[in-house]
């Protein structure tokens, strides 16, 4: 009996050496998992202070991109207007140029005329003075003729004067 509670005793003993065993690994890894459970937590503490500063600095830049972005539409819209009012200057000038150009071209064509009757005119100018001096040259010649006529005109009446006076 001795040795069966002595036996009892060392199985009590020994499972209660298993128990303590058991509770310490359990302990242990208890204490592995709330060491991991930490640094789980600090690196997501990490990641999460990491992630609000890239946070405040995108909205910093949204808010500079905002800022540069109205910046270019107000330049955008004054660059319109002025490309809106160069239109119309170059709409303005080229209407000009188009009614100077048809300008042009009647002058062009007026003095293409002018230049025509001016031949006209110089080829009868020409022609009229050809006409007179031939006229000239006739009429020297009527007169040079009726001088003639007159001279023996004028040598028969004085041969008959003198045909009579005798």
């Amino acid at each position: 009996m001795q040795k069966q509670a002595l036996e009892e005793q060392e199985k009590f003993k020994s499972h209660l050496q298993q128990e303590f065993k058991n509770s310490d690994f359990d302990i242990h890894r208890r204490k592995l998992q709330l060491v991991e459970d930490e640094s789980r937590v600090k690196n997501d503490l990490e990641r999460y202070r990491l992630l609000e500063k890239q946070s405040l600095h995108n909205e910093k830049l949204a808010k500079d991109y905002q800022i540069e972005i109205k910046e270019t539409q107000e330049q955008l819209r004054k660059l319109m207007n002025e490309n809106k009012d160069l239109s119309e200057q170059l709409r303005t000038l080229n209407e000009n140029l188009r009614r100077e150009s048809e300008q042009a071209n009647h002058l062009g064509k007026q003095n293409v005329q002018f230049k025509d009757e001016n031949g006209t005119y110089k080829h009868l100018l020409q022609t009229t003075q050809q006409a007179l001096d031939d006229a000239k040259k006739d009429q020297k010649s009527l007169i040079d003729n009726l001088r003639l006529q007159l001279d023996e005109t004028h040598k028969m009446l004085e041969k008959q004067k003198t045909e009579k006076d005798h």
